[in-house]
């Protein structure tokens, strides 16, 4: 027994330990987004996390009769900031009971969850940005935002814990201060380092629902969720170039409202990374505008025309499905671009064009880049990065034209719609996902089948 406890009190500090925060009322949308801050204070662990001591994850339970109303968020003491739910569990979902947020979640993504969401579910951000050497120590925050009035709810309770299993943090091989790493197409040692965007036909396969004209919500839509990855060889990442505009005239800043009632648009370039032996270059490009999204839930930067969703019948005699007969098409929708997960294999998330699903093991560079959040001066999606928008979000919407006959049709999503961005792939940059409309107009010919009394 004496020869245990020094080695007792060697391992103590490497043990996982819980740390509970403080509940409390989370009011109703009053108009504006106002995040309510829940702390919860963390103390006596080593004064930097790391991929052998970290946040392992967080528990909550949380009242609330809609849940996608609700955007939640976990704020470290430096600043650091990841989603871990953003308006998820659908039209009638409700409340959180003792629902837990980690990288390897036993339940999945919590964005393909039902609620009560009880279980273990892998968040709408990545934990590992807080285990990249961050110090722990202090007050952490638990932001519930309400989005949408007519609710009101209650943070019951919510915990975080802190052990040697942590979430494991990005740190590539291949990056900009060692170019002798990084893969080049050609096998080469000089290269361009190209991103490569996809759409996830999954995400948008399980994760659309369409509305009748009688839905108080929704009339006539089909709403959809849509994740863009990056399964190239370098990283997409645009830097605002500080020429703000209205239109020709310059402003001074992104806080600026034009006199057409839109936000100032500044222009930003792409950066490409150039390996050329054991050094890494970079040039850029020209490459559209970003500008302040200051809706509900947003409160940051979006690039422009970042993806097009359309409504569509299929046509067989036309390959290109961009040609197919459009019958509903959203407006072309504006992204932040930041890291909000990762391809895997095993989750079927990333495809490359060809059926092949891909991830860690099978992008040579995978990991190169780092996007936190949506600035107006950096943004991205690393290498093997994903950027997912919800089904609940503003603009994640294609409208359905009164009229519209029930049937078969399907929805098609392309990334850069009008080709801004230089890639390594350009032939992969749409989906195609069918859709049977069964809540519009019936088919001509066909008569509307009535209960008998």
């Amino acid at each position: 027994m004496l020869l245990l406890l020094p080695l007792m009190f060697v391992a103590g500090p490497v043990r996982a330990q819980v740390f509970f925060g403080q509940g409390g009322p989370v009011p109703d949308f009053a108009g504006k987004d106002e995040a309510m801050r829940f702390p919860l204070v963390v103390k006596g662990l080593a004064a930097q996390t790391s991929a052998q001591f970290g946040l392992e994850g967080a528990c909550l339970s949380l009242t609330h009769p809609k849940t996608a109303d609700l955007k939640i968020e976990l704020l470290a003491p430096d600043g650091t900031s990841i989603w871990l739910t953003n308006r998820n569990g659908g039209d009638r979902g409700a409340d959180y009971r003792s629902t837990c947020f980690r990288m390897d979640g036993f339940n999945g993504y919590v964005y393909e969850g039902k609620s009560p969401f009880t279980g273990t579910y892998i968040p709408d951000g990545k934990l590992q940005f807080f285990n990249q050497g961050l110090n722990p120590n202090g007050t952490w925050y638990l932001l519930v935002h309400d989005l949408a009035a007519g609710h009101t709810g209650t943070v019951d309770q919510w915990s975080m814990s802190f052990g040697p299993h942590p979430a494991q943090p990005d740190f590539a091989v291949c990056n900009p201060k060692s170019a002798a790493a990084c893969r080049c197409p050609d096998g080469s040692g000089t290269c361009d380092l190209l991103p490569d965007l996809v759409v996830s036909e999954k995400i948008v396969r399980e994760l659309h629902q369409e509305y009748g004209a009688t839905d108080p919500t929704y009339p006539r839509q089909v709403r959809l969720a849509v994740a863009t990855a990056n399964i190239g060889w370098g990283p997409m990442e645009t830097h605002g170039t500080g020429r703000w505009t209205c239109g020709t005239e310059a402003v001074k800043d992104g806080q600026a409202t034009c006199p057409d009632g839109r936000r100032a648009r500044q222009e930003i370039v792409q950066v490409i990374y150039r390996r050329e032996g054991d050094r890494m270059a970079t040039r850029t490009r020209v490459a559209g505008s970003n500008y302040f999204d200051e809706r509900p839930g947003h409160n940051h930067y979006h690039a422009d025309a970042w993806v097009d969703f359309t409504l569509r019948r299929r046509d067989p005699r036309q390959p290109d499905p961009r040609r197919w007969p459009v019958l509903g098409k959203g407006t072309k929708a504006s992204y932040c671009l930041f890291d909000s997960g990762n391809c895997g294999e095993a989750d079927g998330v990333c495809q490359n064009g060809r059926g092949q699903t891909v991830g860690q093991s099978t992008l040579p560079n995978f990991g190169f880049g780092h996007y936190v959040d949506c600035e107006a001066a950096t943004q991205g999606i690393s290498v093997g990065g994903i950027d997912h928008y919800g089904i609940s979000f503003e603009g994640q919407a294609i409208p359905i034209p009164a009229g519209t006959p029930n049937g078969s049709y399907v929805i098609v999503v392309e990334v850069d719609p009008l080709n801004l961005y230089q890639e390594s792939d350009e032939t992969n940059n749409v989906v195609v996902v069918p859709i049977e409309l069964k809540l519009q107009q019936p088919a001509a010919g066909k008569a509307v089948k009535r209960r008998a009394k």
